[in-house]
């Protein structure tokens, strides 16, 4: 939107929609510019911003997991779902269930169909 509206000003502007002789009119529509051009690239720029912390978090996240031991994790289509969910297999059994599950399970899962101890994995 802010691109369509800077295009539209700059042409009134450099098109004689507006002389650059013709006053305050004039100042207010290249003052409006100007804003708008600020408002962009403070968008942009907290964008970028953004995308390089979310990637930081997630090189963070990697080094966390120890990929030597075994480890279960979610797989998803989308990028930003992918590899959320990650538990490390310890020694021995780590039980798989609802939160009041006996023993205790490591990976809590609920919904439909999932049991108290639904499912435990050996190592």
């Amino acid at each position: 939107e802010l691109k369509e509206e800077n295009e539209r000003l700059k042409k009134m502007i450099e098109g004689g929609g507006i002389s650059p002789s013709s006053g305050d009119n004039s100042d207010d529509f290249k003052t409006l510019l100007e804003r708008n051009q600020k408002e962009m690239e403070e968008r942009e720029k907290s964008w970028a911003q953004r995308l390089q912390e979310a990637e930081e978090k997630a090189k963070e996240e990697e080094k966390k997991v120890n990929l030597d031991a075994a480890n279960i994790t979610n797989l998803s289509e989308d990028p930003q779902l992918n590899k959320i969910s990650v538990y490390n297999v310890s020694e021995g059994k780590s039980y798989v269930g609802r939160k009041n599950g006996d023993p205790a399970p490591k990976v809590i899962l609920g919904g439909p169909g999932i049991q108290k101890n639904h499912a435990y994995f050996e190592s």
